[in-house]
């Protein structure tokens, strides 16, 4: 598992804008270090490492495959000038999840997509930014933010519906749901029958 880790963590420290390290990556790399003997023991022990990994918080799945909180990475110059404008934007979207579309259309296209997709995870990599759902992004301060008025809803009612999220964030169920999601699966919020309550 120790290896497992170090691979992500080297390829991302080389490759600073690769977004993630596949399992067939990994598992080459098990192949030359360990030899013939650990690819005989099948994918199911590579998919079973990588798992645990996962479950223990060493490694994030990420677009398809791996990224690691302990990758030290450094960002291209030609690509500081970009991460500068999609820091910038996601501060002035406040509340509002944004894609790299969002980012694409917002510059006129003058971008390449692929460049921002991989400046954005560079940024979540950097904990800047979170990504909520589906190539969806959140300023790290605004996240905090709809946390705090999450509470501020819980301590008044007792509990946070989707009725809340207009009045909370500004925006409806379709734009709420994903972000109240996240909150359930990094521990914040708690889904019941009746709505959301702060997990304890």
């Amino acid at each position: 598992k120790a290896t497992i880790s170090e691979i992500v963590n080297s390829t991302l420290s080389l490759k600073p804008i690769q977004i993630c390290v596949k399992k067939q990556e990994i598992t080459e790399r098990l192949g030359i270090i360990y030899g013939k003997t650990f690819l005989d023991l099948g994918e199911e022990v590579v998919e079973q490492l990588l798992k645990e990994l996962v479950e223990e918080g060493s490694l994030d799945i990420e677009e398809g495959g791996y990224i690691t909180s302990l990758t030290d990475m450094r960002l291209p110059s030609e690509l500081t000038h970009l991460s500068e404008l999609i820091l910038k934007f996601s501060k002035n979207a406040h509340l509002f999840p944004f894609s790299a579309d969002t980012i694409w259309k917002f510059h006129e296209r003058k971008v390449e997509k692929d460049q921002i997709k991989k400046v954005l995870n560079y940024l979540r990599a950097k904990k800047l930014l979170v990504r909520v759902n589906d190539g969806r992004f959140l300023n790290i301060e605004a996240l905090e933010e709809i946390k705090r008025r999450i509470i501020e809803v819980v301590e008044q009612k007792g509990i946070f519906t989707i009725q809340d999220c207009k009045s909370a964030f500004g925006y409806g169920r379709t734009v709420a749901v994903p972000i109240l999601e996240y909150l359930d699966r990094i521990g914040f919020t708690q889904r019941t029958d009746e709505g959301r309550i702060i997990k304890k």
